[in-house]
């Protein structure tokens, strides 16, 4: 076997419990000090526990994503940080976006565009829109701080650049409610034109194509790092060396390739056909990656191989908590609609209305569509599953982006495994038991054990 396929072969692998366990530690001395993550006593792997007891609704962690990205019909619908993924801009930057993205103009979504101020808005005040060092028009962000981590950690590798991307509206959008980046960046990526080929793909058939090149993005240019830019000069083991300590975070995570671990939804009739379509789909994918990255494709070629890039996206599928920052528009109507006992607010209340009744209609019934999409969460991704589970995620009123939150549904023991559901556990035995077969395993637990 040669040097190649051994390091394919290491990256497939899961990582030893041994050698995982220090950026565990890691993990959990920063996120959550009374949480540890160990070995399970029935075969499970490695679970997280309690290290002391724990009251009912307590919080347990809350943890940023690893990596993360936005759907592509949520970008349509909410601005929001490309970072930390939390609203961006304004009440109305956030109510003309949208509706421009629908088609809506004229009238107030018009007056919107060209700086109309909302009734109370002032009180859901949001960070600036903050552009893209780059200069493309692909990614916002929140503060210079997110921009610059956003930089560091993938987009260098993946920003197409300055264009003229976008319809009038939404540039003059963009351009009213933004601040400066940090100091102006050329991208390095390889090939701007694959990278926007890429990026159609992405739109057009698989979104989780978009995280997926941002942990190859991210493994690469952490790599690159250790290797102080070098990695043309050095030879294939200080390279692949780099690369491991590199792939350390993801190789924690629980890992399959994609085509070969996902269920058949059941209208499929051919298995055969169906995995051999996904996996044409991820290679179709990959084929347009390597040419935008191809420095780090020759670099590093064991991370751009096809069932390990296959691995990165099943490791998405079988890990993802779905990110979900909640709307704050809904709050801001919520405010608007809900009748105060004060009568001079009333008053004020339904003068407002005036103005947002035409905008409440045009946004529907998802006026509070939440920023969506799927990420990777180091810890999070070790909590087994249970269809009884003494955890689960919830955010408050407090959590504005994107995070973990994650918080006892009862008391929990000191040594007690903490358990989520990966699913909805109100469902019948057998429709769980179906819900399942998209994590690769069979639940065991008590309550499944008692059918």
């Amino acid at each position: 076997m040669s040097s190649s396929d051994n390091h394919v072969q290491y990256l497939l692998a899961p990582l030893e419990y041994t050698l995982a366990k220090p950026f565990l530690d890691q993990i959990t001395s920063s996120t959550a000090p009374a949480l540890e993550v160990r070995q399970t006593s029935d075969g499970k792997g490695k679970g997280v526990f309690a290290r002391q007891g724990v009251s009912e609704d307590e919080l347990l962690f809350r943890e940023r994503a690893l990596v993360g990205a936005q759907h592509s019909s949520n970008k349509a619908e909410i601005l929001a940080c490309s970072q930390c993924f939390c609203f961006v801009g304004s009440i109305e930057a956030q109510i003309a976006w949208r509706l421009t993205n629908e088609g809506h103009a004229g009238g107030t979504v018009q007056r919107l565009q060209q700086g109309l101020k909302l009734p109370f808005s002032d009180q859901f005040s949001l960070p600036p829109i903050v552009s893209c060092p780059g200069g493309c028009t692909d990614e916002v962000y929140c503060s210079r701080a997110c921009a610059d981590a956003a930089w560091t950690e993938h987009h260098s590798l993946l920003c197409c650049g300055r264009d003229d991307q976008g319809s009038a509206q939404q540039r003059t959008l963009l351009d009213r409610g933004t601040a400066s980046s940090s100091e102006s960046r050329e991208t390095a990526c390889s090939n701007v034109g694959a990278m926007r080929e890429f990026r159609e793909f992405a739109d057009a058939t698989n979104d989780i194509f978009h995280v997926a090149a941002r942990a190859t993005a991210r493994v690469c240019l952490h790599a690159q790092a250790q290797l102080q830019g070098a990695m043309h000069t050095l030879g294939e083991e200080q390279a692949w060396t780099a690369l491991q300590q590199a792939w350390l975070p993801f190789a924690v995570g629980w890992k399959a390739v994609w085509w070969e671990s996902i269920a058949v939804p059941e209208d499929i009739e051919d298995e055969a056909t169906f995995r051999a379509e996904l996996r044409d789909l991820a290679e179709e994918s990959l084929d347009l990656l390597k040419p935008a990255l191809a420095a780090q494709a020759s670099a590093f070629p064991a991370l751009f191989d096809l069932r390990v890039y296959g691995s990165i996206i099943g490791m998405f599928e079988l890990n993802n908590l779905g990110m979900v920052v909640p709307s704050v528009v809904e709050r801001y109507l919520l405010h608007v609609y809900m009748d105060r006992a004060d009568p001079e607010i009333l008053a004020q209340q339904h003068a407002a209305r005036k103005i947002l009744d035409p905008l409440r209609e045009q946004l529907g019934d998802a006026y509070d569509q939440p920023c969506e999409g799927t990420a990777f969460y180091s810890l999070q991704s070790c909590i087994n599953h249970s269809c009884d589970p003494n955890a689960h995620a919830m955010k408050g009123p407090e959590d504005l982006d994107g995070s973990a939150v994650l918080l006892a549904k009862r008391g929990i023991n000191a040594g007690e495994e903490i358990t989520i559901s990966y699913i909805d556990e109100s469902m019948e035995y057998e429709d769980r038991r179906v819900a399942l077969l998209d994590y690769g395993f069979e639940c065991r637990c008590v309550r499944c054990r008692n059918i």
